[in-house]
């Protein structure tokens, strides 16, 4: 039986994607390449994405490839007694939940930084440990963090 697809979420925004972009797709795809068939890329392109970033993603949109423009749409805390930190963690909060929500049908969701190099295979070690009874593989702090989806529909903890 031929493995599972997954869908692998990358939001970009900030000032350091169009630095780091390039470092994530070469390690993407020359430590994970024989793995990366099995996978639908989503970007999430935010507001303070560069120009030319934009530019070089509409260049390599394939069948596998999927651009997702999130321009206007932030996720802020409705208390006005939140610092500003907080804002920032709700927004994370609500790009992650926006990603399981839209990017994507899969049973299974990854949500990945861009900022990041791959060093081994962690998609294909994530694929060996796919279970029913599991909800969440990795964690945010390690950059990589696999969801099922109907898990994280059931549970009530939320990504803040």
């Amino acid at each position: 039986m031929p493995p599972k697809l997954i869908d692998l979420c990358v939001a970009l925004n900030g000032p350091h994607v169009g630095v780091m972009l390039p470092f994530f797709l070469h390690s993407l795809h020359h430590v994970c390449g024989t793995e990366i068939q099995n996978f639908r890329i989503h970007f999430v392109v935010r507001d303070d994405c560069p120009g030319p970033v934009r530019k070089f993603l509409d260049s390599i949109s394939g069948p596998k490839i999927v651009i997702h423009r999130l321009y206007g749409k932030f996720f802020e805390v409705n208390q006005s007694n939140r610092k500003p930190h907080h804002n920032i963690v709700a927004d994370c909060a609500g790009t992650c939940r926006w990603m399981i929500d839209n990017c994507g049908d899969c049973e299974w969701c990854i949500i990945s930084h861009f900022d990041i190099a791959f060093r081994e295979d962690i998609l294909n070690r994530y694929r060996i440990m796919l279970k029913d009874n599991v909800g969440q593989l990795g964690s945010h702090s390690s950059g990589v963090v696999c969801y099922r989806r109907e898990a994280v529909r059931q549970c009530s903890v939320g990504f803040e």
